[in-house]
């Protein structure tokens, strides 16, 4: 078994989706004419369905496929509508056309050289719908 389908199953006791972390980002995203957002390695998509909850349409991906399914169990469970798929941000292809992004927590320190930093918002920025 491997570190994250080991930490899947207490992700979000480590790494909560707090209410003032939540108000932080309703106050970044602003009023944004998209509500499309797109949270790139989103764990097991705590932030995703907060955001959902607060009528954003979602989609969560993550490199790693246990936490996609921890994800779609949740999400199911609790009866919010968010799409998780398993997705790399450093080819972010198959996802364009969105308002709005969010990458957080311990995401961006797994690359390992400036040029897979480099790549990887670029990707971000081509997702975007601008």
């Amino acid at each position: 078994m491997g570190f994250y389908e080991e930490i899947s199953r207490v992700y979000e006791r480590i790494f909560p989706a707090g209410e003032t972390q939540v108000r932080f980002l309703l106050d970044a995203l602003g009023e944004s004419p998209s509500k499309r957002l797109l949270d790139v390695a989103c764990g097991t998509g705590a932030y995703s369905r907060a955001l959902a909850r607060k009528g954003y349409t979602v989609t969560g991906i993550d490199l790693d496929p246990a936490m996609i399914d921890k994800a779609r169990v949740k999400a199911r469970e609790e009866g919010i509508p968010v799409a998780f798929e398993t997705g790399d941000m450093r080819n972010l292809g198959a996802f364009r056309d969105y308002g709005n992004i969010i990458c957080l927590g311990n995401s961006l320190p797994h690359l390992l050289t400036p040029h897979e930093i480099r790549g990887a918002l670029g990707e971000m920025h081509k997702a975007l719908a601008i």
